[in-house]
């Protein structure tokens, strides 16, 4: 989970920095509240209404996670165990700025990089 200044400040490299020669990384992306901050700065910016955000993660809790920041083991109505897969909460959270997200669920090194430049990289990989 990443606090208010954080999310101010990714907001505002996407609002204010993000030039649009490159793609950004969101290695790490949990419930989403990173990328919707990089998508909200691209939205008040009115950017072009792509997927330039490429988020990386397995989606699958863990138990801290799941003591720490679920109520009573539950997300969005649904509950939730360790292990399980929680894309569903990331997709709700980010639906807002939906349309500037391409989600990758799994290994994020998997896959070789092929997309191009990468402008801004956030790295909150596990």
């Amino acid at each position: 989970m990443i606090h208010a200044d954080e999310r101010r400040m990714l907001y505002t490299l996407a609002r204010d920095y993000f030039t649009g020669s490159g793609r950004i990384i969101d290695g790490g992306a949990f419930l989403g509240t990173s990328s919707l901050s990089l998508g909200h700065g691209l939205k008040d910016r009115h950017h072009e209404k792509s997927p330039v955000i490429d988020t990386f993660d397995w989606f699958l809790i863990d138990e801290y996670s799941v003591r720490g920041y679920l109520d009573e083991g539950r997300l969005f109505g649904k509950e939730v165990k360790t292990g399980d897969n929680i894309r569903f909460a990331y997709e709700q959270n980010i639906a807002s700025v939906a349309e500037y997200i391409e989600v990758h669920e799994g290994n994020l090194l998997a896959k070789p990089w092929e997309k191009g430049p990468i402008e801004i990289l956030l790295g909150l990989v596990l």
